[in-house]
């Protein structure tokens, strides 16, 4: 028990600290990025660690541990995949169901590509290949991520993810099966951490959260419903919520927080650093404009 909580105090000074990232102003460039990852980087160590020792107890070597983490850079993705090799799935199988549970993906993607400043194709592939959930929830309340803030966002947590993964691997005949148990909470903590700050502050998320958690506890709990997949369960959740929040709370087009995405749908021949200097003025002019709150 004392370690458990050991590690919510750990987690608590991270959720304290992701809460202050969120309430800077200044994400825009590639020493922006490095500070903000660094809350991020931690979690995603332990939680990581926690993953190596899984891997050590099925026998395989640790380099294994590092190359699966390096190259699949999703938590639940790991799992799944590692679960299906241990049961000796085949090759498709493995695929198809991590594509599944990486569903997600897609919609982050979508959204967050509708928030990117203006740039070249090639840069915006390089950004895709790091989306991961909680550095999505970093730069989701950014109405402009240049692709330098993203690039700093984003080497920490990637190198942290993958060396966490090899040394949990390495230690896993060292370490006591209480601090082993107490290890679980931290992906949990993690994303507490990255939800409640924002949900806080505007009713709105707070709502799309709690119908997004019904629909995945109904699934859950619902005699056939249950046999949906993971994957499918949080695609269809995510969409349905995302859906029922639109309609409840619509944006008048007048107020659409992403001027230089619109105008560049218009009028192509515009200058991409000109659309970015309209979309900056539209931003200091509305910067200051109020949310729905609960407080």
């Amino acid at each position: 028990m004392s370690f458990r909580l050991l590690l919510c105090l750990n987690c608590a000074i991270i959720f304290i600290l992701i809460n202050d990232i969120m309430k800077l102003k200044t994400h825009s460039t590639f020493l922006d990025g490095l500070r903000d990852s660094i809350p991020i980087a931690v979690i995603y160590f332990l939680v990581s660690f926690t993953f190596g020792v899984t891997i050590a107890r099925y026998a395989f070597p640790a380099w294994y541990g590092a190359l699966f983490s390096a190259v699949n850079y999703t938590s639940i993705g790991e799992a799944t995949g590692l679960k299906m090799i241990v049961e000796g799935a085949t090759l498709f199988e493995i695929g198809a169901a991590v594509f599944v549970v990486n569903l997600r993906y897609i919609l982050t993607g979508v959204s967050l590509s509708q928030r990117l400043e203006p740039m070249g194709r090639l840069k915006r592939l390089v950004i895709g290949i790091f989306i991961t959930d909680e550095l999505y929830a970093i730069v989701a309340h950014n109405k402009n991520i240049t692709f330098k803030y993203y690039i700093g966002l984003s080497p920490i947590p990637y190198v942290c993810w993958t060396l966490g993964t090899f040394i949990g691997a390495l230690t896993d005949a060292f370490l006591p099966p209480r601090l082993e148990a107490a290890m679980g909470i931290a992906l949990f903590c993690m994303f507490i951490g990255l939800v409640i700050p924002p949900a806080k502050r505007d009713k709105r998320i707070f709502f799309t959260i709690g119908l997004a958690a019904f629909i995945s506890c109904l699934f859950f709990f619902t005699p056939y419903l249950n046999k949906v997949t993971f994957g499918f369960r949080l695609v269809i959740s995510s969409i349905v919520s995302a859906a029922v929040s639109a309609l409840v709370f619509p944006v008048d087009n007048v107020d659409m927080d992403l001027p230089y995405t619109r105008e560049i749908t218009t009028n192509t021949d515009s200058n991409p650093s000109d659309l970015q200097s309209k979309a900056d003025a539209h931003n200091d002019e509305n910067g200051d404009k109020e949310v729905p709150s609960w407080t």
